[in-house]
């Protein structure tokens, strides 16, 4: 590591009592919350809060002086600011990062990480997957799944994509667990590959892929049904319902009952309540030949919990606990197995067919309905129990009409009593399905070889960055985050951006306390780390990631940043600082194998960018390849049957014509993705802008020729020497005299949008 000596030393004023109103509109601020665009979150025990942007303010692009501070601010509750992070920073060449001076005096940072290859499939939010790859190369915001600081899973939004060069320490983790809902099953190995420095979920904290080890446990997500479910479920036990073990999920159960035809609305219901949790049966017939109509769930492990509660030896058994019997349970049994018994000068009675219990269930249940409406019962024994409930000297019986008609579904409130059927309906509220974390075991953790045959689609890591700052893939958690230092009462403590609690940040706060107790930071500084994503080197290095890197400090009063080297006193491992002196010639540096990119700071400004590998990997590349005319020529040759070229420029995507020998440009229809895959993140949104607008250009002047001519056609009729003479001086004269003649026009119209020089270089503001 490099220590600057091209700077002046760096003085820092500490100025303790900085106020966040000295460094930004209040008004401004509030007004910012409220739209959501930066949260505030407290801490659970100092008087303490953290202000962090949101995602709402990535989408909209509302980087303003509030937002961009806003990354991680710590601000006590008199206003006073305690911690002070890097402000948000942009990657070269995005149109926020403004115009540098590519030779002005820079300090340039390693840039950490860790990465997937490109088939790894991500779960999404609701259910499904999709490959890293295709999120990363379109850029998509999609949903996926992540963990929040209490530990549910909830949505996860991709805020941020990283295509990170080529990588060449992977590991193969096989966790037993599935892919998604939908695969993963039947025996087929779940293997996750990653580069030994990302970051797990394993036995409760985040650690580094190479510290994993068989027998750990991963996080993984489960699918539970709402208590709506579960309370439907236990009540149909009474009556019609049964619980189906699964025969390949142990632990699982699924519901189910079946009714007659004559009860299709109330079969409805059933299917209704179940919400998302539903599973569709196709109807079926009896031994007798009526239709029979089927409702049941989907196979859970909170109903193979209840199976095991109602079936301890494989037969239907009434639990010791009814306390769960409610009014909405009682009416379900009455539609199932109640009906009305009518007697003159009497309320009329309720008789349950309980003939699949045994006396001691139906006498608890009977208890437990005395408990309820202060009815008394009796037992009667035919071929099986009945409990009937009797209407009482007091006619007690009246009250429970009262309490369970609500519940009955019009469909059978033929069992009421006539006084009770227009009471309003109480409808169920639908259940829905719930993911949930649950711990899987690792089974098998192997190294993977960087060769053509384990990678035949190359050895890419790409990344991205969710609102949770964590996320499922392949049905793992997997992490990343910075770390800030801030002080407490019980000395420094770490932060993560929008948290004083998150996993991470507690784990690093364990980690500063333990191992780097003694570390001060220099007044009126805060000190920055990275908790996770130490580069591959490093991970050797110093024999574990498992560890805080230094990556440098923010004078609080200032906003002055510098490099890990400036911080003294620093223990523990740091980011490397390269001995390199401008932008240009960081962007001049070779390829680094298995690293993502790199930090430059501008010396004289303070300014920060962001420069992934690929830029520089590239960038010869890029300034002979990537042209308006260079698009404009793909766009071109994919469109017109006709259309050779054999430039220099596209020596690597020259394809032999079999039919002539010449060199031409053919790499098919799905040409732009190819082409994007070659080129740094940055350039994606210019590039595709451009072909937008060629596509757009060429079919308005396509239909703007076209109404000329049968405009023409209209006039002159076969008479080609007035239709000649008339449009002569027209600027697409050739090409309206081939649509006159019935001919086509692309070639034409693509020779006619021919553009001038015109490169995202030239114009850094072109590119998002």
């Amino acid at each position: 590591m490099t220590t600057q000596d091209n700077a002046a030393p760096l003085m820092f004023d500490p100025q303790p009592h900085l106020h966040i109103g000295d460094l930004l509109d209040l008004d401004h601020l509030v007004e910012t919350l409220r739209q959501g665009l930066i949260s505030e979150k407290r801490h659970p025990t100092e008087p303490l809060r953290i202000y962090n942007y949101t995602e709402q303010a990535i989408y909209r692009q509302a980087w303003t002086a509030v937002t961009r501070l806003c990354r991680g601010l710590v601000v006590d509750d008199h206003g006073i600011i305690v911690a002070r992070p890097y402000q948000k920073f942009f990657n070269h060449f995005e149109s926020h990062a403004g115009t540098l001076d590519l030779s002005a005096p820079a300090e340039v940072i390693d840039k950490l990480d860790g990465c997937f290859p490109r088939g790894t499939t991500l779960n999404l939010w609701g259910g499904g997957t999709i490959t890293i790859e295709e999120v990363v190369n379109k850029r998509l915001p999609v949903t996926l799944v992540g963990m929040d600081e209490q530990g549910d899973l909830v949505p996860a939004t991709v805020t941020d994509w990283h295509k990170n060069g080529r990588k060449d320490h992977w590991l193969d983790i096989e966790v037993a667990c599935r892919v998604s809902r939908a695969s993963g099953a039947a025996g087929h190995a779940n293997r996750l590959r990653v580069t030994v420095n990302h970051h797990v979920m394993v036995n409760g904290e985040y650690r580094p892929a190479c510290e994993i080890k068989p027998g750990d446990t991963v996080i993984t997500q489960t699918w539970r049904p709402s208590d709506e479910v579960l309370r439907l479920a236990r009540a149909s036990l009474l009556g019609d319902g049964c619980l189906m073990p699964s025969a390949s999920k142990p632990g699982q159960a699924r519901y189910q009952e079946v009714h007659s035809e004559k009860q299709a609305e109330y079969v409805e219901s059933l299917r209704k309540s179940l919400g998302d949790c539903g599973a569709r049966r196709s109807d079926t017939r009896s031994g007798h030949g009526s239709r029979l109509l089927w409702a049941g769930s989907r196979e859970y492990e909170g109903l193979g919990d209840l199976w095991r509660e109602w079936y301890p030896d494989g037969v239907k058994r009434v639990p010791a606990d009814l306390s769960w019997m409610d009014d909405h349970a009682v009416a379900k049994w009455l539609m199932d197995d109640g009906h009305r018994q009518q007697f003159k000068a009497q309320a009329d009675r309720i008789s349950f067919a309980t003939h699949s219990f045994q006396e001691e269930d139906v006498r608890r249940l009977g208890e437990r309905l005395c408990e309820m409406y202060g009815i008394s019962y009796h037992l009667i024994r035919d071929r099986g129990w009945s409990l009937v409930i009797n209407s009482g000297r007091r006619q007690q019986i009246r009250a429970m009409w009262q309490a369970i008609a609500p519940h009955v579904h019009p469909s059978m409130r033929y069992k009421l009593p006539e006084r009770y059927r227009e009471l309003p309906y109480i409808e169920p509220t639908p259940g829905h399905e719930i993911v949930v974390p649950k711990e899987a075991r690792v089974v098998t953790v192997s190294p993977v070889e960087p060769t053509e045959r384990n990678f035949p689609s190359g050895r890419t890591g790409y990344d991205i960055t969710t609102t949770t700052h964590n996320y499922l893939a392949r049905g793992v958690l997997v992490h990343n985050s910075l770390g800030i230092l801030y002080p407490t009462s019980d000395g420094y403590a770490v932060a993560t951006r929008s948290s004083f609690t998150s996993e991470q940040a507690i784990h690093a706060t364990t980690v500063l306390r333990e191992r780097y107790g003694d570390f001060e930071p220099p007044d009126g500084m805060t000190v920055l780390v990275e908790i996770i994503y130490p580069e591959n080197r490093i991970v050797c290095d110093y024999g574990g990631a498992d560890d805080l890197f230094l990556l440098g400090a923010v004078d609080i009063a200032t906003g002055t940043v510098v490099g890990p080297d400036w911080v003294s006193g620093w223990p523990g491992p740091q980011a490397s600082v390269f001995n390199v002196r401008s932008l240009a010639d960081a962007l001049a540096m070779p390829p680094r194998p298995g690293a993502e990119g790199l930090v430059v700071r501008m010396l004289d400004t303070g300014h920060m960018v962001k420069i992934k590998q690929e830029d520089y990997l590239h960038l010869h590349a890029v300034l002979g390849r990537l042209t308006a005319r260079a698009l404009w020529e793909f766009c071109a040759v994919n469109a017109c049957k006709d259309f050779i070229t054999t430039p220099k420029r596209w020596n690597s995507y020259l394809d032999m014509d079999p039919a002539t020998g010449a060199r031409v440009l053919q790499i098919g229809p799905d040409w732009l993705r190819t082409l994007l895959e070659d080129l740094p993140d940055e350039f994606h949104a210019w590039v595709v802008a451009k072909v937008d607008g060629f596509h757009q250009e060429a079919a308005r002047l396509t239909a703007e020729l076209r109404d000329l001519a049968e405009l023409a056609r209209f006039v002159y009729g076969d008479d080609r020497k007035g239709m000649v003479a008339e449009l002569r001086d027209h600027p697409h004269y050739g090409a309206l005299f081939l649509l006159y003649a019935g001919k086509d026009i692309t070639t034409h119209v693509w020779k006619a949008l021919y553009p001038g020089v015109e490169t995202p270089w030239a114009r850094p503001e072109a590119a998002v």
